[in-house]
């Protein structure tokens, strides 16, 4: 980057170079010089031989003029704009993942179970946001956190790899969406980044919190929770079985209420369209280009200072002309 002024006009401070240039001219013509006895001429007509001291004779003065000129460039205080190196700021993601018994179902496309689907499409998803910190949460019933968010996303991957149903009719089958996305915020509460996101992969309604069990937290309340710590809740609702009709739901509430967005899945197409979307959604990219500016006048104040220090020094070991 090339060199700009804070204070150009103290540049018009360099035109006392080129006069202190003019008046050593004039004084050193204006001094008589007595006309010295040079035997030399008796006996040749050529000149003496050129020395390094006769050389360097304008070394002292170039050094004094160069200092002056360094001096007002440095009062201008001059800077160079420096760009620095583009960084790419991540999102906090925390997967929230329904492990009840009704994940078993293969209508998504007839082979895998709901829940084998969506961990494929959540291990695509993942591979794509290397600056992201993802965590993933499991529930049922109760809600386990399997990994706090990481960049580690090898080990990560592996956990969700290791994520299984629970048995069918037993204790812990039963859907718990308002504890596990309050467990999520939380997770992600204490996070640096602006952009905090829960990405909620379910296929039915919460039926722990209700009416009979003040304790327990329902999905509008999870909402309150996230709005208060600035997280977004996008969710999958996977399974066929969804009525396209059905009145809006708590969990589409949870969404509309955090700023996020509601997804139904019928079939693996949309699957994968629908994990496309949220990365398109929760870009974790976002190029930030930052520029300063660096002061640069150290360097001529540093030379403006040896210049006119070496320069009565030359003239101390003889370099300059006698009078």
């Amino acid at each position: 980057m090339g060199l700009s002024f804070r204070e150009p006009w103290l540049l018009l401070l360099s035109a006392i170079v080129p006069a202190v240039v003019i008046a050593r001219a004039l004084r050193r013509r204006s001094v008589p010089r007595a006309v010295d006895f040079q035997p030399s001429c008796l006996l040749a007509r050529s000149p003496l031989p050129a020395t390094w001291r006769t050389r360097l004779l304008w070394l002292p003065s170039a050094l004094e003029l160069a200092a002056v000129a360094c001096v007002c460039i440095a009062l201008a205080q001059p800077t160079t704009r420096v760009v620095r190196a583009a960084k790419k700021v991540g999102v906090d993601l925390a997967l929230c993942v329904d492990v009840s018994s009704s994940m078993a179902a293969t209508d998504l496309d007839g082979r895998s179970n709901r829940l084998a689907a969506a961990k494929a499409a959540a291990a695509l998803f993942v591979g794509g946001r290397p600056e992201d910190r993802v965590g993933l949460v499991r529930f049922s019933r109760y809600v386990d956190v399997v990994c706090p968010p990481t960049r580690d996303h090898a080990a990560l991957l592996q956990m969700l790899a290791g994520v299984a149903l629970v048995e069918r009719d037993g204790p812990e089958d039963a859907t718990g969406i308002g504890a596990a996305v309050a467990r999520c915020v939380q997770m992600l509460s204490a996070s640096p980044q602006s952009a905090r996101v829960v990405v909620l992969v379910t296929d039915g309604e919460e039926n722990v919190a209700a009416s009979g069990t003040p304790d327990e937290v329902g999905p509008l309340q999870a909402a309150q929770l996230a709005n208060q710590h600035g997280v977004r809740v996008h969710a999958l609702a996977v399974g066929n079985d969804v009525a396209s009709d059905a009145p809006s739901s708590q969990v589409e509430q949870l969404t509309q209420r955090t700023g996020g967005a509601y997804f139904r899945v019928v079939d693996a197409a949309s699957l994968s369209r629908v994990w496309a979307e949220i990365a398109r959604l929760e870009a974790s990219a976002i190029e930030e280009v930052e520029a300063d500016f660096e002061e640069r006048f150290g360097g001529f104040a540093l030379f403006a200072l040896l210049a006119w220090l070496l320069a009565p020094a030359l003239r101390r070991v003889g370099l300059e002309a006698q009078p």
